[in-house]
């Protein structure tokens, strides 16, 4: 089993049993939320008014919000690693979680566990979740008024909301509003980050004023006390917010649940391949939310429904509800920004994160932008010098993915997205294959459509054409066309300051004694940094023979071949093996040489790399 990623969670008091033991080489940790020791208590789980107001909740789904709270506390506890790894799959980790419970019995039914464990590994990309549950001692804190004879049934239909202060969640929450008559519960989590608080306070007052008696808000506290978060990607906070709605929608035997979140978002093909793993959300997915209702229907053996009304909707096509709605006013108060470590008060959106990216290209796209002013933005990047390669990438990234949804027939979009497509066949509605897919297809296509009108629109309203090309704009972003490369190229533009960094690091003090020493070291940096990296694998056909990299990374077809130039070494003897490379490999698979030339014998880069970049598909990396 693969440790490097690898967990284990003591919730509440629990000590690992000695008869498991672990391998010392696993980090354990404790989380504690009513120890008999306040100081040991390092994690804030609250249960939400509704609990208390209704004074009455079996204790299996007393056992999941506590549940929901550990697992989203190890999941900002817990770092996936570097983001900038050269291969994505090493964020995934192994979560094994040893945790006190009042139902026991319920707990311990392989069926509860495997439903539970199947959802969370498809919604956060993890390698593993495991779950081991304890009788939970005696002196657990119980309600005094914790009979069911208390229970409540509401007077009026209620609709069951997950709020996040976002754009997606805000317009459905005016529809509900607007197109029924049920009374409206808001379900929101009460994180770290007080602005985000605040906007979901903000809102909701608002809303409780255009439509009085109608609007109810339950929070639910989950945090970390004492310590921060080490972890951003929060891949479990929908299971958390699924889990109290579930709670909800049981206290009011409403029988379902509302998530609205747009269908590109829910969907979130890939941007880049090597987002395949934990990089892509999944956190509404139709699958994630299929599997969620398979475990919950294990509780009471009942259909819950958790319905996901924009599924079929973009984003751009949202925000033009609200502003049908009337409700323009109240954009620049919500809140889409994931990242949850900038630290700048007076903004409350990064502006450079993925779904500040989207929010942008959706409001030009649906002539809202005057409504989203740039005041709550710390970066915007129609606007604001793209300085930055992270922000580059992400915005390259957004506009090839778009483009290529434009781009595709149906039929070139099946063959692309096979994969993703087939995540997806039993979780959405359509009476077969072919329908839907089609559904997906137009979703997508749209999706394409809307972005390019997005561009037009802030080229026209912030750019000059008739100046000169502001350096570092987002003009001269598209200018270059970075969009149209193929995955490929882009990951070895990522990896190659990485290389390089390394290849100096390393040979700082002592050169390589010869070419095999050198790709030994290159061999440890990938090895270390991808999992789906191969020394001389795989072999490659080539004609009647086989040919082999020195190091290949399999799923991107990319492989890669190192060059030392020694003292007194001529370019000319790299050129040849270059060139005899170039001969040997396919032409349609990518090549990346590697030319480590620490005395200078290359005269000038530019034309060196030119020589072959220009009649092969390849990069060079000169290193020195």
């Amino acid at each position: 089993m693969d440790e490097r990623n690898e967990h284990i969670i003591l919730c509440n008091g629990v000590q690992l049993p000695a008869k498991r033991g672990r391998r010392k080489s696993i980090p354990t940790i404790s989380l504690n939320h009513c120890s008999e020791s306040n100081k040991e208590n390092n994690v804030e789980i609250n249960l939400p008014d509704f609990v208390t107001s209704l004074n009455y909740l079996p204790d299996r789904i007393k056992d999941l919000l506590e549940i929901a709270g550990y697992i989203y506390a190890a999941d900002r506890k817990t770092s996936r690693g570097n983001p900038k790894s050269v291969e994505y799959q090493s964020w995934s980790r192994l979560m094994h979680f040893h945790i006190p419970v009042r139902d026991l019995n319920f707990w311990q039914q392989e069926n509860v566990k495997m439903s539970l464990q199947d959802s969370l590994v498809f919604m956060t990309g993890d390698k593993e979740y495991q779950f081991h549950f304890y009788q939970q001692a005696e002196h657990f804190p119980m309600s005094l008024f914790d009979k069911e004879e208390f229970q409540v049934v509401p007077e009026n239909p209620t609709s069951i909301i997950l709020f996040s202060g976002g754009l997606d969640s805000l317009s459905g929450t005016i529809e509900r509003l607007t197109e029924s008559k049920d009374d409206i519960c808001l379900i929101s989590h009460i994180s770290q980050q007080p602005s985000t608080s605040l906007t979901q306070k903000n809102i909701v007052k608002r809303l409780q004023s255009d439509f009085p008696d109608r609007v109810k808000h339950f929070r639910f506290s989950c945090h970390l006390k004492g310590s921060h978060a080490v972890e951003e990607t929060q891949r479990t906070r929908s299971f958390l917010f699924a889990s109290i709605a579930y709670a909800l929608s049981y206290a009011y035997k409403q029988g379902s649940f509302y998530f609205y979140e747009n269908g590109v978002t829910s969907l979130n093909f890939p941007k880049r391949q090597d987002m395949i793993n934990s990089r892509s959300s999944r956190t509404t997915h139709p699958r994630t939310l299929g599997l969620l209702k398979r475990f919950y229907y294990h509780f009471y053996l009942e259909e819950v429904e958790i319905l996901h009304p924009y599924l079929w909707n973009t984003k751009t096509e949202v925000v033009e509800k609200i502003s049908a709605k009337g409700f323009s006013n109240l954009i620049d108060s919500s809140t889409s920004c994931s990242s949850t470590f900038h630290n700048t008060s007076d903004y409350t959106h990064c502006g450079r994160c993925s779904q500040c990216i989207d929010r942008r290209f959706a409001m030009y796209s649906a002539n809202t932008e005057d409504w989203d002013t740039k005041g709550i933005y710390e970066f915007d990047f129609t606007t604001d010098s793209i300085n930055d390669q992270k922000t580059r990438i992400g915005i390259i990234d957004y506009i090839r993915l778009a483009a290529g949804f434009k781009r595709h027939s149906i039929d070139s979009f099946y063959m692309e997205y096979s994969e993703q497509l087939a995540d997806l066949d039993d979780f959405i509605e359509g009476d077969d294959e072919i329908e839907k897919v089609s559904k997906i297809y137009n979703l997508c296509h749209s999706h394409g459509i809307q972005v390019e009108l997005a561009i037009k629109k802030i080229i026209q309203k912030h750019f000059d054409i008739s100046a000169d090309i502001i350096p570092n704009s987002f003009v001269e972003l598209l200018g270059k066309k970075e969009y149209l490369k193929m995955p490929v190229e882009l990951f070895v533009n990522n990896i190659c300051p990485e290389i390089t960094n390394f290849v100096r690091t390393v040979f700082k003090k002592n050169k390589p004694i010869n070419e095999d020493d050198f790709n030994d070291k290159l061999n440890g940096f990938f090895e270390k940094e991808g999992d789906n990296y191969a020394r001389e694998y795989p072999m490659v056909r080539f004609a009647l023979g086989f040919v082999k990299p020195d190091h290949s990374f399999d799923h991107y077809n990319l492989f890669i071949e190192s060059k030392y130039l020694r003292d007194n070494t001529p370019p000319s003897k790299a050129s040849e093996g270059i060139s005899a490379d170039l001969n040997k490999y396919p032409i349609d698979k990518f090549k990346l040489f590697i030319v480590y030339d620490p005395y200078g014998s290359i005269s000038n880069d530019d034309i060196y790399r030119k020589e072959f970049e220009n009649i092969g598909y390849c990069k060079i990396l000169i290193v020195r």
